[in-house]
């Protein structure tokens, strides 16, 4: 499957602790053809899964997954980077590091 970095983990812990959510989990799912050709991937924080989303642990968080996003998160490492314009999520993968669209509270 995927899996956080130690940053990623971080920063997804320290958004969700600033929320008024009972539950937050990070739901990952794709939007429709990016500029690759290929979909986006879009990382957010929910309250409740989406219906059809696949509830999962991934490196201590609590994850939704959009049943359309999973083949596209096969063997990827998701990560938190501060550069000197801020943060960004990144996915990296075997062909290298891209960004990861952030969407809601993740986004800030």
């Amino acid at each position: 499957m995927f899996v956080f970095t130690l940053s990623a983990v971080q920063r997804i812990k320290l958004v969700a602790r600033g929320l008024s959510w009972p539950s937050v989990a990070a739901r990952l799912a794709i939007t429709p053809y990016g500029a690759t050709g290929q979909p986006d991937i879009v990382i957010d924080l929910r309250p409740r899964p989406v219906h059809g989303d696949r509830e999962i642990e991934v490196s201590g968080v609590r994850v939704y997954i959009e049943p359309a996003a999973e083949p596209y998160l096969q063997g990827l490492t998701v990560d938190y980077v501060l550069l000197d314009t801020g943060g960004c999520f990144t996915l990296q993968s075997a062909e290298g590091t891209r960004p990861l669209k952030a969407d809601g509270a993740l986004a800030m």
